[in-house]
């Protein structure tokens, strides 16, 4: 598969905007057709109820929600954090693969013991501009873990509440998990990985590559359903909180 252009190409930063302040910038690229969902999962649930052709990864998201990505946002109080009370559950366990890790659930236990079994790499929590590019890659390999086998509040964990994305990506988990569904992923790339040189210490911008050959939902009678094929550029803002890195934003838009 030939090479796209770098998501720094594809999601160019206005300067002029940028030169007047962070509040200013934004990352909506120049003559975008569409918005498009960041993960399979969320695109696989977009995708219900239509035919086996439909190009699911094509349902929008708030453009607002991309204007926000590079907004620079002061880091959001633990108060307005979810994930509080599974914090140090979480980052108490060792870690020292870059991988997604994400423990299966006992049967019988709630859905928010499955966030306290999120495993951090060491790496991804180092409050520096390569750290938050490691939890980035780490969201986004956890995605993959969890559309095999949905457990939304694991990803809840790694998210801020107000991030719109994260949010239908967790609702499209939940529906997966209802249906008794997952997700298959058919030669999924991440690559082109770059953090923006205008972001700041507590609010860091990652641009990288997502594409697939066709992502495939299986039902829980075995039923398969391939979707049309991705490529997309991505951007997402990790925002630094008390309890490390989250994601506080991300679009996508069709590369």
């Amino acid at each position: 598969m030939p090479d796209a252009p770098t998501p720094a190409a594809v999601l160019p930063d206005d300067g002029a905007t940028a030169r007047r302040g962070l509040a200013g910038r934004h990352l909506a690229p120049r003559g975008v057709a569409a918005i498009a969902l960041v993960a399979a999962v969320t695109t696989a649930v977009s995708g219900c109820g239509d035919d086996s052709t439909a190009d699911a990864s094509t349902s929008t998201i708030a453009p607002s929600d991309m204007s926000r990505i590079a907004a620079g946002n002061t880091p959001r109080s633990s108060s307005t954090d979810p994930s509080t009370s599974l914090r140090s559950a979480a980052s108490s366990a060792p870690a020292t693969s870059r991988s997604a890790s994400v423990a299966p659930s006992a049967p019988g236990t709630t859905s928010k013991a499955s966030a306290a079994t999120v495993v951090i790499p060491d790496a991804a929590k180092a409050h520096t501009r390569d750290g938050a590019k490691t939890f980035v890659k780490f969201y986004w390999e956890t995605l993959d873990v969890l559309a095999a086998k949905p457990q939304p509040d694991a990803l809840r964990y790694l998210s801020q509440p107000e991030c719109a994305t994260c949010q239908l990506q967790i609702t499209g988990l939940s529906d997966l998990l209802r249906e008794g569904a997952h997700i298959e992923t058919n030669q999924r790339r991440l690559d082109h990985w770059a953090v923006r040189a205008d972001s700041v210490d507590d609010s860091v911008v990652v641009t990288f590559r997502q594409s697939d050959r066709g992502n495939f939902k299986v039902g829980a009678d075995g039923s398969r359903k391939q979707f049309a094929p991705n490529n997309l550029g991505v951007a997402a803002r990790a925002d630094w909180t008390a309890g490390g890195w989250r994601i506080g934003a991300a679009g996508a838009d069709k590369s």
